[in-house]
């Protein structure tokens, strides 16, 4: 914080001279131009599993997204990629599973206001898959400001999910695939 003061101050004084001296000094070259910011995108949130198949069904069978890979980067970690369309661009939702431990402990870290919302063109119709898979889903309520449908899930490790279809979509626009 100290050295972002510094260089404000340093900054405002060399302007406040700079604008003084204007009229006696000749023009300055202009500065070179700043390297453009990096980007930053979302590759989607990485979940802890402690039973791997069960959640990738509860991904793939109840929820509908494309399992596009699963694998072992190091001798410790077994994760699996699931997509919202049906390649390898983001978002994702990454599962990671301890594949050293004889049995993993359910996740313990999930509170009541951590969540994933996702964004769907049919509520109903999303929760019936669910249901048929044989997971559990939440009744739909309708928001009386917004008219927005939203009903409630958890995966198998106790991941809570906010399925919301917004007032008015009866069919998302697919971009680069996805929903």
């Amino acid at each position: 914080m100290n050295m972002t003061r510094s260089l404000l101050t340093a900054g405002l004084a060399g302007s406040i001279l700079l604008a003084g001296s204007a009229a006696a000094a000749p023009p300055e070259a202009p500065a070179p131009a700043e390297a453009e910011a990096p980007l930053v995108g979302l590759m989607g949130p990485g979940l802890y599993s402690s039973d791997l198949d069960a959640s990738i069904a509860f991904y793939r069978d109840g929820l509908g997204l494309t399992l596009v890979g699963r694998f072992s980067p190091g001798s410790t970690l077994e994760e699996a990629i699931l997509s919202f369309g049906t390649g390898m661009t983001p978002p994702f939702i990454i599962l990671a599973r301890p594949n050293n431990a004889a049995s993993p402990e359910p996740a313990g870290h999930v509170r009541r206001g951590d969540r994933i919302v996702l964004r769907v063109s049919d509520a109903d119709a999303v929760r019936q898959r669910l249901v048929t898979a044989g997971f559990e889903a939440g009744e739909i309520t309708v928001h009386s400001s917004s008219d927005t449908r939203i009903f409630w899930t958890s995966d198998p490790d106790g991941h809570h999910l906010e399925i919301t279809q917004p007032s008015g979509v009866t069919g998302l626009k697919r971009e680069n695939g996805h929903g």
